[in-house]
């Protein structure tokens, strides 16, 4: 009987923290695994920025309300004076990310060649394999599953169902639990690049704080601001050659 009434408690609480608005902080690392060239290890300055930049850890934040979520950088101020080479290794700048589970939709606003810019389009759907391993994080049961995204890349992520929510940090979502951890393995010509997101927090959002949908910007499909960023880029490269001052 005892375990009876504990187990309908911990269901009732799942039920009720899944319809609150929720608030996850994430830590974010890359890591990456590659050589540096002679011509870059002549420069000690520019190898210690490299070095440093490995180390660093950025924040982000999910905020969750049923089936909408936002997920945005934490920005954090730096106020130390200004040193050398800078280097950051970091998934997106301030982007304000929007996901629509329900209609199967995403936003994403960006800023990019001094023009704004909202990508739309579907939700990258994962062929998820549900594995027997169990964790813990924060507290809560996780269990992990691993899709293969191609042949060089694979994702590994860590959900909860004690929060009965698919959403999940950055583009990963469609588990049956909120994902705690992802874990992105990519190898490319001998090089091992990895990056995660790590769940460092969960509260109850403020019942102020609101999804924000963007809404300024050029409205582009993922692929047409692809084909965009493609041939701007070859037409930097081309300015650049023909020797072209391209500094406003």
């Amino acid at each position: 009987m005892k375990k009876s009434f504990f187990i309908l408690c911990l269901f009732i609480s799942f039920q009720l923290l899944s319809q609150e608005k929720l608030k996850i902080t994430y830590d974010h690392q890359y890591i990456t695994d590659f050589d540096l060239t002679d011509e870059i290890k002549k420069n000690p300055e520019f190898v210690a920025a490299i070095r440093k930049a490995r180390e660093q850890i950025h924040s982000f934040e999910l905020l969750i309300d049923g089936d909408e979520s936002n997920f945005i950088p934490i920005e954090k101020i730096d106020n130390s004076p200004p040193q050398g080479i800078k280097i950051s290794f970091s998934k997106g700048g301030r982007e304000l990310n929007y996901r629509n589970i329900s209609k199967g939709y995403y936003l994403r606003e960006l800023e990019n060649f001094n023009q704004k810019f909202i990508i739309h389009d579907s939700l990258k759907k994962y062929d998820w394999q549900i594995e027997r391993s169990k964790d813990k994080i924060l507290n809560y049961e996780v269990r992990k599953a691993v899709a293969q995204i191609d042949s060089l890349t694979t994702v590994t992520a860590w959900y909860t169902p004690e929060i009965p929510l698919k959403h999940g940090p950055d583009d990963y979502w469609g588990l049956p639990g909120l994902i705690l951890k992802v874990e992105v393995d990519k190898n490319t010509n001998n090089r091992k690049n990895h990056h995660y997101f790590s769940a460092t927090n969960i509260q109850i959002a403020d019942s102020k704080e609101s999804i924000k949908i963007p809404t300024k910007g050029k409205k582009l499909s993922q692929k047409e601001y692809q084909e965009l960023e493609k041939t701007k880029i070859e037409e930097m490269r081309q300015m650049y050659k023909d020797g072209v001052d391209t500094s406003d």
